[in-house]
């Protein structure tokens, strides 16, 4: 027995250290790792950023520059997620969100070319019982020809240089598909509904854009439902407003209503995917209070459907899970929420967070 345990104990210092897949860049970072015993911050030194060499060169950015404004659109479409369209209205909407500087938007040029780019949206969230000042980070990008040059890592490091300090210590990513190399704090799905036809719906239900009249009773709803998960967002004022705006064409935030009384609120992004053949709306917070969630959503959907959107998306989250399964959704790609500088020891289940991250 004992000549088994060697050989076993071996063979896990042979694959450690000969097979097991490394990571040049993320292996150097105060990421969470195995099993870690403590929770909370990884480290309180952050890594020196990666550096370029001439001709090229790391620019921050100021998110309301109108050339920026102009050039991002086309330039995500090149190179960043395949399916999707991006167009100016859209990208101007992202660039608004509340409190970006020029700290929060980094780029690499090649030539005076912007060859990539990173963006770092502040969020401070509750994290079990934890408050963190975090970033976002949100539309990573490098261009197709310049691409397997460490050019990604760099960027990454030079954002955490730009947007982390004393307070911003930490940074949530979704990653598609495959996780990064450390522990993530939460695994879902996104799903995937298909409109083709209107459905019978319960109209006792009306969904209307919500207005600044309306804010009051949102963030009331919003404090009340929020603190039921593990995992979520804390709005300030300009946030809140952000989020709860409609934006024509881009993004809608709308109050579920039964006659003239307010019982819940649903937000969702509006783009474009496959060369601009369907339109896709994708869900990013639903609450409500003492309703048929399913009837709400069939409700949405045909709104939707009204509107000429040919999908609807969300992430199997919060109560999402309960019209999921009801209106038969299919199961898409798999979605990681990731953090950089923190450890979690329990990972958290989809239903223990409440926004999906925009």
């Amino acid at each position: 027995m004992k000549y088994i345990l060697i050989c076993v104990a071996v063979a896990i210092i042979v694959w450690y250290f000969f097979f097991k897949k490394r990571h040049t860049f993320w292996d150097r970072q105060p990421v969470s790792r195995g099993n870690m015993q403590h929770e909370g911050f990884v480290s309180d030194m952050i890594p020196p950023p990666l550096s370029v060499k001439a001709p090229n060169e790391l620019i921050t950015v100021d998110p309301k520059d109108t050339t920026l404004r102009t050039f991002l659109p086309g330039f995500l479409n090149k190179h960043y997620v395949d399916e999707y369209v991006y167009d100016q209205k859209y990208v101007s909407w992202v660039l608004d969100f509340p409190h970006l500087t020029s700290n929060n938007m980094t780029t690499i040029r090649n030539n005076g070319e912007t060859i990539g780019t990173i963006l770092s949206k502040p969020y401070t969230i509750k994290l079990n019982d934890a408050i963190l000042y975090s970033n976002y980070v949100d539309k990573l990008s490098v261009h197709e020809k310049h691409r397997n040059n460490k050019h990604a890592p760099t960027l990454i490091s030079n954002m955490l240089k730009n947007s982390c300090d004393e307070s911003y210590k930490t940074c949530i990513f979704k990653k598609e598909n495959d996780a990064l190399p450390f522990n993530y704090i939460c695994k879902s799905n996104y799903c995937l509904y298909v409109i083709n036809k209107p459905l019978k719906v319960d109209t006792s239900y009306t969904l209307t854009p919500s207005t600044s009249d309306d804010f009051e009773y949102i963030r009331n709803l919003y404090e009340k439902e929020s603190v039921g998960y593990k995992c979520y967002p804390i709005f300030d004022k300009q946030q809140l407003d952000y989020v709860f705006t409609t934006t024509d064409d881009v993004y809608e935030s709308l109050l579920v209503k039964i006659g003239d009384t307010p019982k819940g609120v649903i937000t969702y992004s509006i783009n474009f995917v496959e060369n601009k053949h369907t339109k896709r709306a994708e869900i990013t917070l639903f609450m409500c209070e003492d309703v048929n969630s399913v009837e709400v959503i069939k409700t949405l959907i045909n709104r939707c459907h009204k509107l000429g959107i040919n999908e609807l998306m969300c992430v199997n989250m919060a109560k999402n899970g309960d019209f999921i399964r009801k209106l038969n959704f299919t199961t898409e790609m798999p979605v990681y929420f990731q953090m950089y500088n923190y450890n979690l020891k329990i990972t958290l289940q989809p239903r223990d967070m409440l926004f999906n991250f925009v």
